[in-house]
């Protein structure tokens, strides 16, 4: 019982991270409407500006941590200045805006492949102490992920009731309504990528620190993202953070029969479960009986 309740705190620790990892993947899906594929990349990316900066640049964990989250932004803002916008205003397909996405993706993999190679790399840190909460043991290193995440995930919450949420949901449901009222498409559009980067930045940051990544990684935290969004219900930001830790927890289980290996294989699996049994997601969306 100890070990099972000690795998179940593992798992929801690493599905916060998820969580956060799927509201930055949502935002931009929800908006646009097609697979920001390359959002893998800008995750890992933040993680190994963050490694550059603590292991070479000699920065401490936090200011790395703030540089790297400002340098996702930047990124955000660039891939949609010069590639996602241009592909747009030329009435690219969503299918098109997928395979654009994707091949900008393995660009950026490979030249970080370049500069840092195929090993799994990870920040050197002294040994993390450990509290114990009956049978359940927690890191430091553990307790700050669970407390920056959660942290994280109430403000992101609370974007629910805020005038950036509505313009998403209204880029998503109608984009031309924006430009009727007056709204300017393409600077929301920046924000929401900038946005995007942000986001994804914190848990690369964390996991980087934890157990270290691959500069192969990004497909697979990707893929995590894609199916907290689609299991929790697209246009549900609450169902996303539902999804993400569901995930988080389900692997955790799979880990303690099998193997890691099969980690992506859990997330494939669930993802084709609920788009059979309950395609609109966990959580579901209902529209007004005067949209239907």
């Amino acid at each position: 019982m100890s070990l099972i309740l000690q795998l179940l705190t593992n798992g929801a620790i690493n599905g916060i991270l998820y969580a956060i990892l799927a509201v930055g993947f949502g935002v931009v899906f929800l908006s646009t409407g097609f697979f920001h594929v390359a959002y893998g990349s800008s995750f890992i990316l933040s993680a190994f500006i963050f490694l550059s900066l603590v292991t070479h640049g000699g920065f401490g964990w936090w200011s790395a941590g703030i540089l790297s989250f400002a340098a996702s932004a930047g990124i955000g803002c660039l891939m949609e200045l010069l590639f996602f916008g241009p592909l747009t205003r030329r009435k690219t397909m969503d299918g098109g805006m997928m395979v654009a996405s994707l091949g900008l993706f393995a660009i950026i993999e490979n030249l970080l492949a370049l500069l840092y190679g195929n090993e799994l790399l990870s920040i050197p840190r002294e040994f993390s102490p450990v509290l114990r909460l009956g049978t359940i043991q927690l890191t430091g290193l553990q307790i700050g992920q669970a407390t920056i995440g959660a942290t994280v995930l109430a403000l992101v919450l609370l974007m629910q009731k805020s005038r950036c949420w509505q313009i998403i949901r209204a880029m998503g449901d109608n984009r031309e309504l924006i430009l009727i009222q007056g709204g300017r498409l393409g600077f929301y559009r920046t924000l929401l990528f900038m946005l995007s980067g942000a986001i994804g930045a914190i848990p690369a940051c964390l996991i980087m620190v934890d157990v270290g990544l691959t500069v192969h990684a990004g497909m697979s935290y990707f893929l995590v993202a894609v199916v907290s969004v689609l299991i929790g219900g697209v246009k549900r930001l609450d169902g996303w953070i539902i999804g993400g830790i569901s995930l988080g927890i389900l692997q955790a289980l799979v880990t303690w029969q099998f193997s890691t290996k099969w980690m992506d294989l859990v997330a494939f699996t669930i993802l084709i479960v609920t788009l059979l049994i309950r395609p609109e997601g966990l959580l579901d969306f209902r529209k007004r009986a005067e949209e239907n």
